[in-house]
């Protein structure tokens, strides 16, 4: 078979004899008769008649393929303007121009054999989806979904590979593009198999980004339409590549599920936004509609959850990344359970509760299923990639108590080298509560010393939320009350304040930090000293000069630290 670089010379020649195809858009040279055109369409357009006649002067001046393609995509043409006569000279002026260039690649393709073939495709996936149709949201090069899709049956194999990726990049139609992807997917050769699994990415990639950015004028967009036709076209075709012997081919194929489940919870933040309130005007109709025009897609992407958890267990740890996100997406995807909720579910959930990933119902079928990996998560936790050590925590933390039996590993993950992974494990054993005591309060106060400001903040915050069952960590947390940053300062003495009279020994630190030059810092000393009660007598004095502060915050917590110190002492 050859390969790419065994052609790239006679692309080279092509692209010479063509008149340059290969381009880039930023430093493009455009030729005379494409520079006049633009021009002329820059022009003011009193007379729509006399625009017409120069631009098809100008027109007739294009002699390539390459021309062709620069005068299509100028900025400058005015077929979306507000005067429809202006509409209507330069509609039908590009739609020439959009006719010559299509004519011109077809050409190329039908007799220009494998290099004329690799030098137009490659043109096309530069091209991708960086202009609109002509009277359309949808991409230019549309058209072209056919062509390409001949040529993944019927061209040489480095052919077929580079259609198979540029399909994917020009917004096709899907009932083209799936089809001819999928065919591509069963073949023998694994490099064939891959640019299939690009392609699909690709195209539900673009899809997903077309539907949920900013609209424009004039770039492409996606309707939820457009998602529910890809997803539920790609969904089944990419499930199959998970079984895929290749592991790029899985790769790219776990991609794609992630992109699916990222674009459906987009989505759903989309349509929760300004619907909080019913108005009575018929909106909450709109919005059931809407929602249920996703449906289908979720239900694609539940039929697919065995598949997706045995990718869980795949032998790379790129796709089970991929897969744990995917799956923690789909049990974020926002439910809305404030009022503007849809009479159909009586939950405000965009999916009926049965089939939707983030109501109580379908978010107990994905975390009964992930109870059942708490154990391989655990395991991941000492995996040698750090992404997969960082997401297995991640997935961790999304469990809540479920994740109890991982409470060591996490443990472990504290001395991790990675100081995402130790912040991540710190915050995780913090949500878990007081547990296994023994390990995870001496962990967490190690790290109140850790060279890394984040990680130490967390792990005063867990430590925090341990209250009394953290008493084994006061004498690291009365180190950290002299900490530089007055930031870790504040979390430390909140933590000590947390844990009551058990950290008595405290006492003189705090005493000293109602004289901090920060003011939250002294406040929060005060506030401590309060949940100290009678223990922290030793610090009336201190507590009587900050009665006198200069902020008023201080002054009020430390006037109740002062009464609380005053209440009856316990014995010893």
């Amino acid at each position: 078979m050859r390969s790419i670089h065994q052609s790239c010379s006679g692309i080279l020649a092509l692209v010479v004899a063509l008149g340059g195809l290969g381009h880039a858009a930023a430093q493009e040279t455009f030729s005379g008769s494409v520079e006049e055109m633009r021009r002329l369409l820059k022009m003011p357009s009193f007379d729509p008649a006399a625009r017409d006649r120069d631009v098809k002067k100008a027109m007739a001046g294009l002699r390539d393929i390459t021309e062709f393609r620069q005068a299509l995509v100028l900025q400058e043409w005015r077929d979306d303007d507000i005067d429809a006569a202006v509409i209507a000279v330069d509609y039908a002026n590009r739609s020439t121009v959009a006719s010559q260039f299509g004519q011109a690649v077809r050409e190329v393709l039908r007799t220009r054999g494998v290099n004329g073939q690799l030098a137009v495709v490659n043109m096309l996936a530069e091209m991708g989806t960086s202009s609109r149709g002509l009277r359309t949201k949808n991409g230019l090069l549309r058209g072209f979904g056919p062509d390409l899709a001949h040529l993944m049956k019927h061209a040489d194999p480095v052919v077929r590979e580079v259609a198979a990726r540029t399909l994917g990049r020009i917004d096709p139609e899907p009932e083209v593009a799936v089809p001819a992807l999928s065919g591509m997917l069963n073949a023998a050769q694994a490099n064939e198999r891959l640019a299939a699994a690009e392609g699909l990415v690709s195209l539900m990639r673009i899809v997903a980004t077309n539907a949920t950015r900013s609209r424009s004028t004039t770039e492409v967009e996606a309707t939820r339409a457009d998602v529910v036709r890809v997803g539920c076209a790609v969904i089944p075709v990419v499930a199959r590549g998970l079984g895929d012997g290749q592991v790029e081919v899985r790769r790219r194929c776990a991609e794609t599920f992630e992109q699916v489940a990222q674009v459906l919870g987009k989505l759903a933040s989309q349509q929760r936004l300004g619907t909080s309130e019913p108005d009575g005007t018929g909106s909450e109709k709109t919005v059931a509609a809407e929602r249920a025009e996703l449906l289908p897609v979720v239900l694609a992407m539940n039929s697919q959850g065995t598949v997706l958890f045995r990718a869980l267990e795949d032998k790379d740890a790129e796709v089970r990344l991929l897969a744990r996100r995917t799956l923690e997406d789909l049990a974020k995807a926002p439910a809305a359970s404030e009022p503007g909720t849809t009479p159909a579910t009586g939950t405000g959930s965009i999916f009926p509760a049965e089939y939707n990933p983030s109501s109580q119902a379908g978010a107990e079928v994905v975390n009964a299923s992930m109870r059942a990996k708490v154990p391989a998560l655990a395991a991941a936790i000492t995996s040698k990639d750090v992404r997969e050590r960082r997401e297995a925590i991640d997935m961790l933390e999304t469990l809540g108590s479920s994740a109890m039996p991982a409470v060591q590993a996490l443990v472990k993950a504290l001395t991790d080298r990675d100081r995402f992974v130790r912040w991540a494990a710190a915050r995780t054993l913090g949500k878990l509560g007081p547990v296994e005591l023994g390990t995870t309060v001496p962990g967490l106060a190690k790290l109140l010393a850790d060279s890394d400001l984040d990680v130490r903040l967390t792990a005063a915050s867990s430590l925090e939320h341990y209250g009394p069952a953290a008493r084994a960590a006061v004498p690291e947390l009365i180190q950290a009350v002299s900490a530089a940053d007055p930031e870790v300062r504040v979390a430390t003495i909140r933590a000590l304040g947390s844990i009551g009279p058990e950290s008595r020994a405290a006492v003189p630190a705090l005493r000293t930090a109602l004289s901090d030059p920060d003011e939250r810092v002294r406040q929060t000393s005060a506030r401590a000293l309060a949940r100290l009660g009678p223990v922290a007598h030793d610090a009336c004095d201190a507590l009587r000069k900050a009665l006198t502060d200069s902020s008023s915050e201080v002054r009020k917590a430390a006037s109740d630290a002062l009464l609380a110190t005053q209440a009856k002492r316990p014995n010893g």
